[in-house]
């Protein structure tokens, strides 16, 4: 992901439900932008706890240089996430 979308942190995003896709064989993602550096991802088929993903999300996106990120994770249903993410 990181190689293909360099530092473009709307280009790392758009790419979440594809990493998602490529990385588990079930479930789909989704990104909904709310602004412009500001956006909501939806994991809809996925048992994994969110803070996993909120550990993953911070992660990859200081790795291409997000400033002042901040991650925010929490259980839509007994197999869906939401996170908002946002950074300056």
């Amino acid at each position: 992901m990181l190689l293909l979308s360099g530092r473009h942190l709307r280009l790392l995003a758009d790419s979440l439900p594809t990493a998602y896709r490529t990385g588990w064989e079930h479930g789909h993602g989704s990104v909904t932008w709310t602004g412009v550096k500001h956006c909501l991802v939806s994991i809809h088929g996925n048992v994994v706890p969110y803070p996993y993903f909120e550990a993953v999300f911070l992660e990859v996106f200081q790795a291409a240089g997000a400033a002042n990120l901040k991650v925010k994770g929490w259980q839509v249903g007994p197999a869906d996430t939401r996170y908002t993410l946002s950074w300056d």
